[in-house]
């Protein structure tokens, strides 16, 4: 019997390395992503409040653009509509490029740096990453983009409570004498 929970035990841990490992690849993109998403809200206020005095200087148009119309307090709907479309646009590129680019990159690097993605600072977590690296690369090379959007942690803390939780009582439950 302890035998089988030690066998039992391994595979929880490596199943928990298992998870920490798409945790930290699910991290490392949400990284990427806050950085566009940054610059994209950032373009999208420039093009909000300045976008409409650029169509005026190439197009002619519109004839009053909205900063000279809040100066003057006659901001109406017409004011509106040339930002809006230009932020429209601007998140319009953004997702395009997220998916189109970002994505795809990113998970070519995951898979090309995978070693890199967890600290294996001891020697029993180098041998479990040893017996989970494949199942890892298969993961993000076969699932990349749904486990992007997969929340990961919260499976590390539920085989992390039934290790320390339950497995231990099971242990104990067989201890002799």
């Amino acid at each position: 019997m302890n035998h089988l929970l030690q066998e039992v035990d391994r595979g929880l841990r490596e199943l928990a390395l298992l998870a920490e490992a798409m945790a930290a690849y699910k991290k490392g993109f949400n990284e990427r992503f806050l950085n566009v998403l940054r610059v994209g809200g950032f373009a999208a206020l420039l093009v909000f409040f300045f976008g409409d005095l650029l169509t005026k200087h190439f197009l002619g148009m519109p004839d009053t653009v909205l900063l000279a119309a809040l100066a003057d307090g006659t901001l109406g709907r017409q004011h509106l509509i040339g930002p809006l479309v230009g932020v429209l646009l601007v998140l319009v590129c953004m997702s395009m490029f997220v998916q189109r680019w970002l994505i795809p990159s990113y998970i070519r690097r995951s898979l090309a740096a995978l070693d890199r993605l967890l600290p294996l600072e001891t020697a029993y977590k180098q041998d479990l990453w040893e017996r989970v690296r494949s199942q890892v690369q298969q993961c993000i090379a076969t699932q990349g983009r749904r486990h992007l959007r997969t929340s990961h942690n919260r499976n590390v803390r539920r085989v992390q409570r039934f290790v320390a939780g339950d497995l231990r009582r099971l242990y104990e439950r067989i201890k002799p004498g």
